[in-house]
């Protein structure tokens, strides 16, 4: 029996030291490589969103610039006739 208890203390031992090995270089690096991952999501996104807002007041702008035919600021009941 003594064989087996000094086998279990030595691999108690092991796990012991293979856990705290882990948390000490193998953790930190997975919570950096999320933190990064997270963070590199956050600006793509932030920058897609600042993308369609621009795409988008560009296109405001153009369809006003084509209807406002007078150019006073307005598209008025004057503008739509003149289209006509």
């Amino acid at each position: 029996m003594p064989d087996i208890k000094k086998f279990m203390d030595k691999s108690l031992s092991a796990v012991q030291r293979g856990a705290k090995s882990f948390n000490e270089t193998v953790a930190p690096k997975i919570g950096k490589a999320v933190n990064d991952a997270t963070e590199s999501a956050g600006k793509a996104i932030a920058d897609g969103s600042d993308k369609i807002a621009s795409v988008g007041k560009n296109a405001k702008d153009t369809v006003m610039n084509q209807l406002d035919v007078n150019h006073d600021g307005n598209v008025d009941i004057v503008d739509i006739i003149t289209l006509g």
